[in-house]
């Protein structure tokens, strides 16, 4: 009994099987690529402390003035309905 699988459907699978392990080698990058990412803002919140406990004081501080901004703009346009 002899076996065989024509060269079409050999090229179909050889595609399908390429197509799968271009995305998981591509969703596998980006987990490295975040997971490298945090190791490294852990790593530089450790050797600069006070650098780091300054930014997030100056980011919180942003993130409070858009927030009364947008909450204000927010006001103002459902007023005027």
């Amino acid at each position: 009994m002899e076996f065989t699988i024509p060269p079409e459907q050999r090229r179909e699978y050889a595609d399908r099987v390429r197509a799968k392990a271009r995305s998981e080698a591509g969703q596998r990058g980006e987990q490295l690529r975040h997971e490298m990412g945090d190791r490294l803002f852990d790593i530089l919140a450790e050797s600069f402390p006070e650098e780091y406990a300054a930014r997030r004081r100056r980011d919180a501080g942003r993130a409070f003035v858009a927030g009364i901004a947008v909450g204000l703009l927010g006001r103002e346009l459902l007023g005027r309905r």
